[in-house]
């Protein structure tokens, strides 16, 4: 009897040792797959933030131009409000020259 008890012994200690030592090889494969998962989110982290960067001056540079062209239709609306203004003038006198003209016909 007593070397069966040492037999069922060796085959829980051979059992044991396989089980960790597999139990061992998962984590060191699963700790790989995390370091090289962390590495690539570091990689990703670093890339949105270029992304913001180059978005940020990307914007600064849209809202420069958009405010140049707010400030050239400004320029614009002004030359046209003062060429309405000098058509009406020049409309008026050209009515009164006409008027005037047919005034003196009449005499």
């Amino acid at each position: 009897m007593d070397l069966s008890g040492v037999s069922v012994g060796m085959d829980v200690l051979i059992s044991v040792l396989f089980g960790a030592a597999g139990a061992i090889g998962v984590w060191f494969k699963l700790k790989g797959k995390v370091d090289i998962l962390s590495i690539e989110l570091e990689s990703q982290a670093a890339d949105i933030k270029d992304l913001q960067f180059n978005l940020k001056d990307a914007n600064t540079a849209l809202h420069k131009r958009i405010d140049s062209l707010k400030v050239t239709v400004e320029k614009n609306r002004e030359k046209q409000d003062a060429s309405t203004q000098e058509i009406k003038t020049e409309m008026s006198k050209m009515e009164l020259r006409i008027i005037t003209a047919i005034h003196e016909l009449r005499k």
